[in-house]
């Protein structure tokens, strides 16, 4: 069995230093946003909505957050992307105690579709990267994952990365999570592929994931979605279960306090 976890980590070209470089690029940002940036931070942390979605425990839920924000304002970096990175390491080290957290994260303003034939830098990267993780997560964690149900035509369509076969595979391996699992998975920026021509794939998956949090599946699987400015359509996918941030925020002295306060 060792040896169908390798092969598929293989077939997924995973490599788990490419989510540690994202990391490092995004803190290396290290918060140097204007006033209405970190305003605009501080009242999604602070938003009942998007505090209940990180609360939550106990049933699968799912969560788009648009920030409504001026991209043209926006240095280099998200600041939705740096609060995401922390927010992942808090979930990481105390979302519940008594239960494993498979913590998942994605970002996609780090893989920007420059070039056509890009994996990594479309739908196609996303679901390799969360099948790659949460596959070592599992061996980290001394959890079994059976690949047994990966047939010789799906191994060949892993090969070829086809999108349909890597949400089938994922699905089936957060299927083996145990039940009192917790299962957390960040997709920041997704806008980025939300494109002509990437448009299509990136819904479909979009779509799957939403799917993953349905019927009261255990394990809890929780899927976070977030745009600095606003997805599009993907948007639909979250009827009811959308945060819209106000485009006009009020700068005051409480943002440093509440983002502080909030990522510590």
């Amino acid at each position: 069995m060792e040896h169908a976890k390798q092969r598929l980590l293989r077939c997924l070209n995973y490599n788990p230093e490419a989510l540690t470089r994202d990391i490092s690029s995004i803190l290396s940002f290290n918060y140097q946003v204007n006033e209405n940036a970190r305003a605009r931070v501080a009242a999604m942390l602070r938003h009942d909505r998007f505090q209940t979605f990180m609360r939550e425990t106990q049933t699968s839920t799912h969560l788009l957050v648009n920030g409504r924000g001026d991209l043209s304002a926006k240095e280099g970096v998200s600041p939705f992307s740096v609060v995401m990175v922390e927010l992942a390491r808090m979930s990481n080290t105390g979302l519940i105690e008594s239960a494993p957290v498979f913590l998942l994260e994605c970002f996609c303003s780090e893989h920007q579709p420059f070039h056509p034939n890009d994996p990594p830098a479309s739908a196609v990267g996303i679901m390799a990267s969360i099948i790659g993780q949460l596959i070592c997560q599992m061996i980290e964690k001394g959890q079994a994952a059976d690949l047994s149900f990966i047939s010789d035509s799906k191994w060949r369509k892993l090969e070829l990365l086809e999108l349909h076969t890597l949400c089938t595979v994922f699905k089936r391996v957060v299927d083996q999570i145990p039940r009192d699992g917790v299962v957390l998975c960040i997709i920041d920026e997704i806008s980025v592929y939300e494109t002509s021509r990437l448009g299509e794939e990136t819904e479909m998956v979009v779509k799957k994931l939403v799917q993953l949090t349905h019927g009261g599946r255990y394990p809890v699987f929780k899927l976070l979605v977030t745009c600095y400015d606003h997805a599009l359509d993907v948007g639909r996918f979250f009827s009811g279960y959308t945060l819209d941030l106000d485009e006009d925020i009020k700068t005051d002295d409480t943002a440093n306090w509440i983002i502080a306060s909030q990522l510590s």
